[in-house]
């Protein structure tokens, strides 16, 4: 007998050795249950809640971006509704802010044709129309003074005042182009306006001053964007531009003592260069490493950016009991001193804020962004739609297109500018339709996957850093036929700019570089850099969702039912290229006394 668990025997006395005796032997048994029956997902464990916070917020690919706008307008241009008296559209007549309402009043009453002027109301570029229901624009008027003359101009649809003007949306930038050609103009103290021209690929563009820096002789470079370089990297001409065979040169220093020219102007040391002199126009591409040309080269680019939602997935609203800081102008005007004799309540500016929202999710699972990387930055961008024809097609260009020229018959939009350019096109689809023997533009509608240009960017794979030189912006025009402004030339009139991209920063990139080797890739990104110089990968990690490092880097946005919800407080601002603000006078003409004829 024995125990196979205790491995314990059990012997007769007799048989152990002769003459033992047979003993009574009593073994106790234990009762221990040292095994049990399987149950098919029978199974418990302890749950960390916030381990399991933490994977799905990192591993959701979900969003839904917010953010509240501020608009931010000065209402600048005054003019009138077409070529003159009596050929002017007169619904958008009828609903002016007027400058010269006594004058055109008394004129009228005189049965004198006249022309009435004014600003454009603060409707026509707010974000949500509240004028659904003005007599003789809006809606129908009976008492139309012109019978040529639609007694309205559109009918307002309550369920669209948020999109007339404008369109929201959210994009990405998917792209670069390398390709768009570009000029600017630039003063250069002692030497004048220079025009340069060029191509993205090609660089900075610069004007050449030589002069005395220091004591010392410098050759400086006047650029009109920002050439991002550091005192003790290089400049690389682009060939064949060169100073006697050298193509490549340390910068000095930077600047030449007025603020902010650090940015823009560059000192090169002068041995005495034959070749060089003053007012030199070319391109350069900054060079981190002399000994290393081929990788810390940098290459320049316009970002492209992709449409990701519709503009009717868009939900704008007012923000509660929120305006900004600046006032309301609006006054009643008479029934008296208005063109259609209809009284009603004008508004020159306003200051109201709104919430922007999503009625539904972004996906970003398997997109990347202009460097193949994962997606670190959402857009909100605005288009200018301007679906009631106050203007025409939309322009495009860049901080450095946005100065004025000066000129002996003063100052002036740049070239830029010009209906004839075609690179100042965005490109974007339009649309028209006619009223009343006119003809009205607007911006379609932009869907998913449309294309929009973005900012001027320099990229450098030493650096593995995407560096914004130059901000895009929009010009908005008026359309001469129904409001001239007779402001600047016919060909390049005055406009408003606004800034079309607002980005809200979803990841973050590490502000150190990575390495890994070339012969074991575990743990290397797919974005990742080869070196073929240092023979190892380089990339910059992507931090993840929550965590903030010591400078402050990194997103902590709330993460709720499955999504990130990224928040930015916008302040768009609708800038004005000039201002012609002042009241309507006639110097050759005198408003008599209203005391007889029964017009007062």
């Amino acid at each position: 007998m024995s125990n196979i668990y205790n491995e314990t025997i059990i012997v007769l006395g007799s048989l152990r050795y002769q003459s033992a005796p047979d003993t009574d032997i009593g073994l106790k048994v234990p009762f221990i249950q040292s095994s049990k029956n399987g149950i098919e997902f029978d199974r418990s464990a302890d749950v960390n809640l916030q381990q399991v916070y933490d994977d799905e917020r990192q591993s959701s690919t979900l969003f839904r971006p917010v953010s509240k706008i501020s608009l931010i307008f000065s209402n600048s241009y005054t003019g009138v509704c077409g070529s003159g008296c009596p050929n002017n559209y007169r619904p958008f007549e009828n609903s002016l802010f007027y400058t010269n309402s006594d004058y055109a009043a008394a004129q009228e009453c005189l049965g004198n044709c006249v022309n009435w002027a004014g600003f454009p109301q603060y409707n026509e570029f707010d974000f949500i129309r509240t004028d659904y229901n003005l007599s003789g624009y809006t809606t129908s008027d009976s008492a139309s003074i012109d019978p040529s003359t639609p007694p309205y101009h559109l009918i307002f649809k309550p369920k669209d005042a948020s999109k007339y003007n404008w369109s929201v949306c959210i994009s990405y930038v998917a792209e670069n182009d390398y390709n768009q050609d570009l000029s600017a103009q630039i003063k250069v103290p002692g030497l004048g306006t220079y025009s340069v021209t060029w191509r993205v690929s090609d660089g900075i563009p610069f004007i050449t001053k030589l002069t005395t820096f220091n004591g010392m002789k410098v050759i400086q470079l006047w650029c009109p964007i920002k050439h991002n370089l550091s005192v003790g990297e290089f400049v690389k001409f682009t060939s064949p531009f060169n100073f006697d065979g050298t193509d490549v040169l340390q910068v000095f220093s930077l600047g030449n003592k007025t603020v902010g020219s650090d940015e823009y102007v560059v000192n090169l040391l002068n041995p005495g260069y034959l070749s060089a002199s003053d007012g030199l126009v070319s391109t350069f591409k900054r060079l981190v490493l002399q000994s290393n040309q081929t990788e810390t080269t940098s290459e320049y680019y316009v970002r492209r950016h992709k449409v990701l939602t519709e503009p009717n997935s868009t939900v704008l609203v007012n923000a509660a009991y929120e305006q900004n800081v600046f006032k309301n102008i609006s006054r009643f005007e008479r029934e008296t001193y208005t063109s259609n004799q209809v009284a009603r309540t004008s508004t020159k500016e306003s200051g109201q804020a709104y919430t922007f929202s999503l009625n539904s999710d972004i996906d970003l699972i398997n997109l990347v962004d202009n460097q193949t990387r994962p997606i670190s930055k959402l857009y909100y961008t605005f288009i200018w739609r301007g679906y009631f024809g106050w203007t025409k097609s939309l322009k495009q260009g860049w901080d450095f297109n946005l100065q004025l020229v000066e000129l002996l018959t003063g100052t002036q939009p740049q070239n830029w500018w010009e209906n004839s350019n075609t690179d100042s096109d965005t490109g974007l689809p339009t649309n028209t339709y006619t009223n009343g023997g006119k003809t009205f533009i607007y911006t379609e509608q932009p869907t998913i996957g449309t294309m929009i240009d973005g900012d001027l960017c320099e990229w450098n794979d030493y650096e593995q850093i995407e560096t914004e030189l130059s901000t895009y912006y929009h010009k908005i025009r008026f359309n001469e036929s129904v409001f001239n402004i007779s402001l600047g030339t016919t060909t390049n009139p005055f406009g408003y700019f606004y800034q079309p991209h607002f980005a809200v920063d979803i990841a973050t990139f590490s502000d150190y570089l990575e390495e890994g080797s070339a012969r074991n890739t575990a743990g290397v990104p797919d974005w990742a850099y080869y070196s073929e110089n240092r023979d190892v990968f380089i990339w910059r990690d992507k931090y993840p969702y929550g965590y903030i490092d010591a400078d402050g880097n990194g997103v902590d946005w709330p993460f709720m039912n499955g999504k990130h919800h990224p928040f930015k407080n916008i302040i768009f601002r609708i800038i004005p290229e000039g201002s012609n603000y002042k009241e309507y006078t006639n110097n050759n003409a005198t408003v008599q006394t209203m005391t007889i004829d029964g017009c007062e």
